[in-house]
């Protein structure tokens, strides 16, 4: 029998309260810098290295969280996703320094948010036919862009008369009302053979949306055809003359992705 009234939309609040965390993750350190480099005795390079990381997580293991979901279950992963997101948040919550921090925002966080964010979509897909999902991926959607002009606001405002901690505090309330608000979203099931894990394609999709997002992410910094100056990866600069990565970076993951499809 098909819900009606609030009951009916329930499993679209959870699903748009999920896809607005890992929205307002991407913005909400933005506005925080300055306090965070002050309490972690860091640098602004740093600190942008957590914000770059943390999207390029997303980016490289989203069509990955998305085939894991078709294997073992869009709704587990979806679970799945917020448990680690919840995880990632405590640990950034409480870290002390910056690598503490990449580790649970950039990297922890990260592929909680490739786990949850392409489970959203799929199980918005499933529980909802015909006018009722065209409403549902239009609040979807809405929420997604309210999400990225909101946080600035919100990390400003806890960072102002709270501390820069509680954005990711919140984060672990949210990510247990997901877990709960899960019971509320059925799974359709599907019959025939599921299909099988492709590695291959893990690693081409990864690094070829990697190495696109990366370069497009530092383009300003490093300079889009002329060097600005020279990448440095662990210590060592990677040197081209008066050429920048840039291109060269995402030709080379235009050519993987291309494999991929293959």
């Amino acid at each position: 029998m098909e819900e009606k009234g609030f009951k009916k939309w329930l499993p679209l609040i959870i699903l748009s309260l999920a896809l607005m965390i890992i929205i307002l993750d991407t913005t909400i350190l933005n506005v925080s810098l300055k306090t965070i480099l002050i309490d972690l005795h860091t640098t602004v390079q740093s600190l942008q290295w957590v914000i770059t990381a943390y999207s390029l997580t997303l980016a490289a293991l989203t069509i990955t969280g998305g085939r894991l979901g078709d294997l073992f279950g869009r709704k587990k992963m979806f679970v799945a996703g917020a448990v680690i997101f919840a995880i990632g948040s405590f640990i950034t919550s409480i870290s002390g320094n910056v690598s503490t921090m990449i580790w649970g925002e950039a990297i922890i966080e990260g592929i909680g948010a490739a786990l949850m964010l392409p489970a959203t979509a799929s199980l918005l897909v499933s529980t909802y036919h015909g006018r009722d999902r065209q409403v549902g991926f239009g609040i979807w959607g809405g929420i997604a862009a309210a999400a990225a002009a909101l946080g600035p606001i919100f990390g400003g405002f806890l960072t102002t008369y709270y501390s820069w901690r509680w954005a990711f505090r919140i984060n672990v309330g949210v990510a247990a009302l997901l877990v709960i608000g899960s019971f509320l979203i059925h799974e359709a099931s599907e019959k025939g053979i599921k299909p099988k894990i492709d590695y291959g394609g893990i690693v081409l999709s990864g690094a070829g949306l990697f190495l696109i997002v990366f370069a497009v992410i530092e383009a300003s910094t490093y300079g889009w055809i002329q060097a600005i100056q020279p990448l440095t990866v662990l210590g060592y600069a990677l040197n081209f003359g008066q050429w920048s990565f840039v291109p060269l970076f995402i030709i080379a993951g235009l050519i993987l992705l291309v494999f991929f499809a293959l």
